[in-house]
């Protein structure tokens, strides 16, 4: 590395200060013995090969962009068929017809039971259902949906079990658990009502013919006292 006129540069030297006092006390302890060389004064400032070779990549390289943490949260597991592929109609057929985006109102259930419908109308052969599973349901995923499984640690999901687990723990939240179980609730508390009211509707109606068959009852003792008072007279 040189400047415009050519001079070299000192190479930059992460651990300047420690490597200024070594030198410094070399040079004291030769001033202490007598045995002072003057150019060993000037070693205080010379950069060593060591440093040199510390120092081979041009700092402005530090700044451009790399691949590093770019690999995927799902590990893939190994098939046993040398020919396997997944085509890119399949793929298109994922993307076409069953999509989660991670929206509020979308249910993952429902996106699973979808995912699966289709993934069980094609076979591979020498190929597991969770390794084709596993390597399709990314392409399912939109959005934010998409953006929370890349998000997840790198190689942190190795089977279609976890998958799947850490898909419906994130979006079948506790909230939506819990509103479900109030709409549960509300149904309940809706269907003891309309039983009590049905119960109450039924003891009314029982009382209301209890009545007309007492009512009846005493018309027809009311009858048979009239006989009798008229025959007996």
């Amino acid at each position: 590395m040189t400047r415009n006129h050519g001079e070299e540069l000192t190479p930059y030297n992460p651990e300047i200060e420690i490597t200024f006092h070594q030198r410094k006390n070399a040079i004291e302890r030769g001033k202490n013995s007598g045995e002072t060389d003057p150019e060993e004064q000037l070693a205080v400032f010379e950069p060593t090969m060591e440093i040199m070779g510390a120092v081979e990549r041009p700092m402005m390289e530090y700044s451009f962009p790399t691949a590093d943490g770019t690999i995927s949260s799902i590990v893939k597991p190994s098939v046993e068929a040398n020919n396997f592929e997944i085509k890119p109609s399949i793929i298109q057929i994922i993307r076409s017809s069953v999509q989660f985006y991670g929206l509020p109102d979308e249910d993952p259930n429902k996106h699973l039971m979808d995912f699966l419908e289709i993934c069980d109308t094609f076979r591979f052969n020498d190929v597991s259902n969770d390794a084709v599973r596993i390597r399709i349901f990314p392409f399912s995923l939109c959005d934010t949906a998409k953006d929370w499984l890349q998000s997840l640690p790198t190689g942190s999901i190795t089977t279609w079990a976890a998958l799947t687990q850490k898909f419906l723990a994130k979006y079948f939240s506790l909230a939506k658990t819990a509103k479900m179980l109030n709409d549960i609730t509300s149904f309940m508390q809706l269907y003891i009502i309309v039983t009590s009211l049905r119960l109450e509707r039924s003891t009314i109606f029982l009382m209301i013919i209890d009545l007309i068959w007492l009512e009846r009852v005493y018309q027809i003792n009311l009858g048979r006292t009239s006989v009798c008072g008229n025959t007996c007279m």
